[in-house]
């Protein structure tokens, strides 16, 4: 099962993450944005609206998020791969043996841990 970021930051019930027990593989490479702090997220925001009309502006309405990613991975027990971005990995590697998070994940943007 391959469930992208964009369906975890959807979720309403973060207990649903729990009910995933066959995911083995997550891939949120194209969602950097599930992993952000808020300064970047809102830089992102800003710097997508450069060059756009006055006008338009006032109707682009940028989507939130009902979970981050330190909600959800705690409870993702049985991914053994994830490919993710730099800053997302980094906290992996960082937190992982303290926190016990992601008990079975055997290989990490390709290189096995």
């Amino acid at each position: 099962m391959n469930l992208g970021g964009r369906g975890l930051t959807f979720i309403k019930d973060i207990a649903l993450v729990d009910r995933l027990k066959s995911l083995k593989r997550l891939d949120l490479s194209d969602h950097p944005e599930f992993f952000m702090c808020i300064e970047k997220k809102e830089a992102l925001e800003f710097q997508s609206l450069i060059g756009i009309d006055k006008e338009q502006k006032k109707g682009v309405t940028f989507v939130g998020q009902n979970h981050n990613i330190v909600d959800v991975l705690p409870r993702l027990k049985s991914v053994e791969e994830l490919v993710c971005d730099e800053d997302l990995e980094e906290y992996i590697c960082q937190n992982r043996g303290t926190s016990g998070l992601l008990p079975k994940l055997t290989l990490l943007n390709g290189i096995s841990i």
